[in-house]
């Protein structure tokens, strides 16, 4: 039996200020019998979604469509989770961490203040419906509902070097971190797929990155919006599937999305 269980305490919406619409936010305070230390120690990946205020869903309702949904989870001993589910419609991750970089400051009465840009539309403006047509179909082959599991892998610092260490050896330069995990994660997941099928299939890896970084704005980094833009990495049925040809695939796909593309 698992040692935690979840306790609604109260809730609370609030709607958007003269807005006659949707619901804007519900807050939800939830009280969790057990322990945070014990939870982090060794944590059980199939309790994540209890910390949140509703599952995660591709379904447009009504309670998917509030623009955000907060729960605060208080456990026995002090430790605090705060689980959010915001709605993609208005946020992409960076947003999100500028949002909760400006609540969180306000909650600490810090002397950074963060205010949000809402002048995206004016940098990217969607004069027609043809990108948002391309990532409706293409999110719509890979998001889908089903039997699906959860599994964490974590990597130290001195693996991850030693992982750039053997792909400089064979001729990869100015790989990143995040590049080399792909890479390995890529070779593993293939491995798995032929032993699986008895032969290999093509395969692709697909990156989300963040189009602030490449614009010369200084203020760019806080313009709230979905600013991204998806690299993708493909490795064919007679390709090698050695590290360092997948990291260069990775790294080329990244690459290309430069400061003359998003210009």
């Amino acid at each position: 039996m698992r040692p935690y269980k979840w306790e609604a305490q109260s809730s609370c919406l609030s709607r958007l200020a003269h807005e006659p619409g949707p619901v804007g936010a519900n807050y939800v305070l939830a009280l969790v019998h057990g322990r945070l230390d014990g939870f982090l120690h060794k944590p059980d990946l199939g309790l994540t979604n209890r910390f949140l205020p509703l599952e995660p869903s591709f379904d447009q309702s009504s309670a998917v469509s509030r623009v955000t949904n907060v729960q605060v989870n208080i456990f026995k001993c002090g430790g605090i989770v705060v689980g959010l589910c915001v709605s993609h419609k208005i946020l992409d991750g960076a947003a999100l961490y500028t949002f909760l970089k400006g609540w969180a400051n306000m909650a600490c009465r810090s002397e950074e203040v963060i205010y949000p840009k809402l002048t995206a539309p004016l940098t990217f403006p969607a004069e027609s419906s043809w990108l948002r047509d391309i990532f409706k179909v293409s999110y719509q082959t890979v998001l889908k509902e089903g039997k699906c599991s959860t599994k964490r892998f974590v990597f130290g610092s001195d693996s991850i070097a030693a992982l750039k260490t053997e792909a400089s050896k064979n001729g990869v330069q100015q790989s990143t971190r995040v590049e080399v995990v792909y890479a390995l994660l890529w070779k593993c997941s293939i491995a798995a797929s032929k032993e699986r099928c008895g032969f290999q299939k093509t395969s692709w890896l697909n990156h989300s990155l963040n189009l602030r970084k490449k614009l010369a704005a200084k203020t760019s980094k806080d313009l709230i919006g979905n600013m991204m833009w998806v690299s993708s990495a493909v490795c064919k049925a007679n390709d090698e599937t050695t590290l360092h040809n997948l990291l260069n695939k990775v790294h080329d796909s990244i690459v290309k999305v430069n400061d003359e593309f998003v210009n």
